[in-house]
C-alpha cells in the first residue's frame, strides 16, 4: 500500500512530484559582515534563503497527497481495490475485499493498516481489479477468493463522488472557476437524488467533499491550461 500511490497514480501527477524532486536544495550560507552589523540582520538573510527550501518541502508534501487524495477517490469509487486481511488474523486467512464504510474511517499508509466500524484489515494493498489474480496467485492458500461485502448504503464519499461524476458530464463542473465554488453545487445535487438523506447531505463539510473532488478536478484544472 506504501507504494501503491507511485504505482496507480496517472503521470501527470507523477510528472508534478518528479519536477519538485528535481528542484535543487538551496544552501544557505552565512554572510559576512562587517563587527558592527547586528547578528539579526544575519540571521534575517539566512532564514530568506532557507525560504525556497521551505516551500520545496511543503510542495513536495502537497503533491505526495495529491497522489494519496487520487487513490482514496477511486477505491471510493470503485475503480480500484482494497484488499486486506481482517483481523484476527490466523495463517489460514485469505485477503478479502474491504468495504467502503471501513475504508472511509481511518486509512495508515505507512502501517498498510485500514480500520473502522468495529473491523481492521492489515497488510492492506491496492489494486486494479484485472490485476488481482495475477497479484494474489503466489498465496500458500491458492488464488485470491475476492469476497465482496454484502450490499450496502454507499457511503457519505462514495454518493460525493457519483454526485461529482454526475454533474460533470452534465457539463456542470467548470474548472476555470475555483474548486470551493463547486462545493454548494454538489450538495444541492446529493439532496435531490437522495432526499430521505438530505438532512445529512445539507451538512456535509466543505474538506470532505474537497477530499473527494480534489485529484479529479486538479486534474481537468491542469488540462485546461494545456
Amino acid at each position: 500500500m506504501r507504494k501503491a500511490p507511485h504505482e496507480l497514480a496517472p503521470e501527470k501527477l507523477l510528472e508534478a512530484l518528479r519536477a519538485l524532486q528535481a528542484r535543487p536544495i538551496a544552501q544557505p550560507e552565512m554572510p559576512d559582515l562587517p563587527e558592527n552589523s547586528s547578528w539579526v540582520k544575519g540571521l534575517a538573510v539566512s532564514l530568506k534563503q532557507l525560504r525556497p527550501t521551505v516551500n520545496r518541502n511543503q510542495n513536495l508534501r502537497e503533491a505526495e497527497q495529491n497522489l494519496k487524495d487520487y487513490l482514496h477517490s477511486r477505491v471510493i469509487g470503485g475503480k480500484l481495490l482494497a484488499i486486506g486481511y481482517a483481523l484476527p488474523r490466523s495463517p489460514t486467512c485469505t485477503p478479502v475485499r474491504i468495504p467502503t464504510d471501513v475504508w472511509n474511517v481511518s486509512v495508515d499508509w505507512d502501517t498498510e493498516t485500514v480500520s473502522g466500524n468495529g473491523m481492521k484489515f492489515v497488510a492492506v494493498r491496492i489494486a486494479a481489479l484485472a490485476d488481482v489474480e495475477q497479484r494474489y496467485a503466489a498465496l500458500p492458500s491458492g488464488p485470491l477468493q475476492v469476497v465482496a461485502p454484502a450490499r450496502e448504503r454507499p457511503s457519505q464519499k462514495e454518493d460525493i463522488f457519483n454526485a461529482y461524476q454526475s454533474l460533470k458530464q452534465q457539463g456542470a463542473i467548470d474548472p476555470s472557476k475555483s474548486m470551493a465554488s463547486h462545493y454548494e453545487p454538489i450538495r444541492s445535487h446529493l439532496c435531490k437524488i437522495h432526499p430521505d438523506r438530505a438532512g445529512q447531505f445539507k451538512t456535509t463539510s466543505d474538506e470532505t467533499i474537497r477530499q473527494v473532488i480534489s485529484p479529479e478536478f486538479k486534474e481537468m484544472q491542469r488540462a485546461q491550461k494545456q
